[in-house]
C-alpha cells in the first residue's frame, strides 16, 4: 500500500523491467510474452476494418510474400477475431505462426501451431501445412527428435496421396524433406559417432527437396521455393564439409561466391534467398 503506482508504471505507460519479470515470473510465462500484454498497443491500420475472413487471406498471403511480419501478425490478429468454424480459428492460428517465424519468435510460432492443432476436423490440406510448420518450429528451437519425428510422419503420408500436378502438395511434400533433412544436419553436430548415417540421411532430404522444389518450379516461377533451394545448397555444403567430402576452405568459398549474388539486399525478394 506503500507504493505508489507511479513506481511500477510511469508517466510514459511502460512498466519497469523488474515488474515485468516478477509478472513473468508468477505467471510461468515469457519476459516477452508479458511485456507485449501490457505494452501500448499500436492500432491496426493495415487493412480495411470492414473486411471478411475471406478477405484478408489474400492481404495475409501478400504481406508473407513481401516479409511485412507486423501487419502479418495484425491480418492474423483480426482473422482470429473474425473466425466463426475450427478450420477459420486453426487457419487464423497458422497465419499468425508464419508472423512470429518471420520475426524469429519460435517459441511464439509453436505455440500458435499447436493451438491450431487442438482444432477437429480439418481439412487434410490444411492439417499437413500445421504439422510441417510445427515440425519446422521443432527444428528452428533445436528440439531435433520432434522434428524428425513429425516432418517423417508428414512425408510418410504425402507419399501415400495422388499428389501429382497439385503444387500445394507438392511444395508440402518438399518442405517435409527440408526440414528432416536440415534436422538431420543439425544432428551431427549432437551425435558425433552417428555422423555418417546423419549425413547421408541430410543428403537423401535435402535432395528430394531440391528435386520437388525444381519440378514445381518449371511450372510455376515462385521466388520462395527458389530461396529454398538455395538453402537447401547451402545445407549440403555444410554436410560434405562435416563428413570429409568437401574441405572447410572449399566450402567458406563456395559460400562467399553465392553472397556475390546479394550484393544489395534491398533488391532481394525477403525469404530463403536473402
Amino acid at each position: 500500500s506503500d507504493v505508489c503506482s507511479s513506481d511500477l508504471v510511469p508517466e510514459s505507460g511502460n512498466p519497469k523491467l523488474d515488474l515485468l519479470v516478477g509478472l513473468a515470473d508468477a505467471l510461468d510465462w515469457q519476459v516477452g510474452d508479458v511485456a507485449e500484454s501490457v505494452w501500448n498497443e499500436q492500432p491496426d491500420n493495415t487493412c480495411d476494418q470492414e473486411l471478411t475472413f475471406e478477405e484478408l487471406r489474400p492481404l495475409a498471403l501478400a504481406a508473407f510474400h513481401e516479409g511485412r511480419h507486423a501487419d502479418l501478425n495484425q491480418i492474423a490478429n483480426r482473422m482470429l477475431g473474425l473466425a466463426q468454424t475450427a478450420e477459420e480459428r486453426a487457419r487464423g492460428s497458422y497465419i499468425a505462426s508464419l508472423a512470429w517465424d518471420g520475426v524469429g519468435r519460435y517459441s511464439r510460432a509453436l505455440a500458435c501451431l499447436q493451438e491450431a492443432l487442438t482444432e477437429r476436423n480439418l481439412s487434410t490440406e490444411l492439417l499437413i501445412f500445421l504439422q510441417n510448420n510445427l515440425a519446422n518450429a521443432h527444428y528452428s528451437l533445436w528440439h531435433l527428435l520432434e522434428a524428425k519425428a513429425i516432418s517423417q510422419d508428414v512425408i510418410a503420408r504425402l507419399e501415400k496421396m495422388p499428389i501429382e500436378g497439385d503444387l500445394k502438395m507438392q511444395d508440402a511434400l518438399a518442405f517435409s524433406h527440408y526440414v528432416a533433412g536440415n534436422t538431420a544436419r543439425r544432428m551431427i553436430e549432437t551425435n558425433c559417432p552417428d555422423l555418417p548415417m546423419r549425413a547421408e540421411e541430410a543428403r537423401r532430404h535435402l535432395r528430394r527437396a531440391i528435386e520437388l522444389y525444381s519440378d514445381a518450379l518449371a511450372v510455376e516461377d515462385n521466388p520462395n521455393w527458389a530461396g529454398v533451394v538455395n538453402t537447401c545448397r547451402g545445407a549440403l555444403i555444410e554436410v560434405d564439409a562435416a563428413d570429409g567430402n568437401l574441405d572447410p576452405l572449399a566450402a567458406v568459398e563456395q559460400i562467399s561466391n553465392g553472397l556475390d549474388a546479394v550484393i544489395d539486399p534491398e533488391q532481394m525478394p525477403a525469404g530463403d534467398l536473402l
